[in-house]
């Protein structure tokens, strides 16, 4: 290539590249006078263990506090061992077995702190719960608190101190003691009723409250309406609370959150306990489906063609009708072809009535009137007894003609 066509291609590569970098300056330029800058926040999914622990917030923020805390899914997993001091029961559980709430009872008066929520109840009359009648609690609604004045009720939590206007869903059950005195801290609302409660129990302590959403993950909270994202333990008051009950008394080293203490299914109690049944059930369905399905053996050569009778395709061909439910077509053609007969064997007969005809015939032939009108007149059989006679009958009268 000459020079100066050498020069021609640096100065055109030279203005694509000048009027390529003038192009990003503008935009740039652009950009920074008439752009107006946003930002957008991209909220990512929770994980696993946010989805199966909804209480999972609730235990975190008990160990950043110095409290050594975990998660269980059922309260059969907890092992009530010396280290054992706090243990939360936040699942919306079914009334315990009466051996189950004798356990946690003396595990309580030994020395521990349990916070448990109280199941709640489905009608109007007080309700009486396995676990909370061991400390003479019981359980009621309320209707007063369906107001529209009370969707969102603050209440001040007494004795503990810091943890003010705690939000909490107001048509849970109420807690009523028989002997209200000798609970040391009482959750009431402003129309005084009670949400929440502690009592001592021999060397240990009881906690109970109506609602335990306001510890929910955030944004699990069930208002009634679908999951809200307000009222749970983002809020600082829930979270101020839930620690101050857990230390206002004593310190606990280690806690333990049950977040989901529902009776098992039955096909967890069948596996659990009735394993041979299963494997006896299974072994029976084996030999039923080997007994019941189609067996295989050696492969059958087809007759040859030369060794068929007309016979055999006449009777193959009358069964197959006789499944296909065509018994009126054969007794009807063979009636048919039995009355050309009589036109050309008997014609002076052929045209008198079926019950002279019958008894012409009869006379005639000398064959039983019963028989002859049941050759021509019987109704069409539906059993296979009575289709042989009635066309053995016919044959019978087309041969004495």
């Amino acid at each position: 290539m000459s020079n100066a066509g050498s020069r021609v291609l640096l100065i055109l590569v030279g203005g694509i590249v000048g009027l390529c970098l003038l192009m990003s300056l503008g935009s740039y330029v652009y950009v920074q006078i008439a752009g107006e800058p946003y930002t957008e926040t991209y909220r990512e999914p929770p994980q696993a263990i946010v989805r199966q622990n909804p209480f999972y917030a609730a235990e975190r923020f008990l160990t950043v506090r110095g409290i050594e805390a975990e998660s269980v899914p059922a309260l059969a997993a907890v092992k009530f061992e010396d280290d054992l001091e706090f243990l939360l029961l936040l699942d919306d559980r079914r009334p315990l077995p009466q051996s189950r709430a004798q356990a946690l009872k003396e595990w309580v008066e030994g020395g521990g702190h349990l916070l448990c929520v109280s199941p709640a109840p489905e009608e109007d009359e007080p309700q009486q719960d396995p676990l909370l009648s061991l400390f003479e609690i019981e359980t009621t609604y309320s209707y007063s608190s369906w107001s529209e004045d009370h969707e969102s009720t603050e209440t001040e939590v007494g004795p503990l101190g810091g943890a003010r206007d705690v939000e909490f869903i107001p048509e849970r059950g109420l807690i009523k003691p028989f002997n209200l005195g000798e609970c040391d801290w009482v959750w009431t609302d402003e129309d005084g009723t009670i949400h929440g409660l502690s009592l001592p129990a021999g060397e240990g302590r009881l906690t109970v409250v109506t609602d335990v959403q306001i510890w929910k993950n955030p944004g699990m909270r069930d208002d009634g309406w679908g999951w809200g994202p307000q009222g749970e333990i983002s809020t600082g008051h829930h979270a101020r609370l839930l620690w101050e009950l857990a230390t206002a008394w004593s310190a606990p080293k280690r806690a333990v959150v049950v977040y989901d203490d529902a009776y098992p299914s039955l096909w967890t109690l069948l596996v659990r306990h009735a394993w041979p049944l299963l494997i006896s059930l299974a072994v029976l369905i084996v030999v039923w489906l080997l007994g019941a399905s189609r067996r295989f053996g050696p492969l059958l050569f087809p007759l040859p063609l030369g060794r068929r009778s007309l016979l055999e395709h006449l009777e193959a061909a009358g069964y197959f009708m006789w499944r296909q439910e065509g018994q009126r077509a054969l007794i009807e053609a063979s009636r048919d072809a039995l009355r050309a007969r009589i036109r050309r064997r008997r014609a002076h007969l052929a045209h008198l009535p079926d019950d002279q005809l019958v008894s012409a015939l009869a006379l005639d032939l000398g064959l039983p009137q019963q028989n002859v009108h049941h050759a021509l007149c019987a109704p069409i059989p539906h059993r296979a007894e009575s289709f042989t006679v009635l066309v053995a009958d016919v044959e019978r009268l087309r041969r004495a003609l």
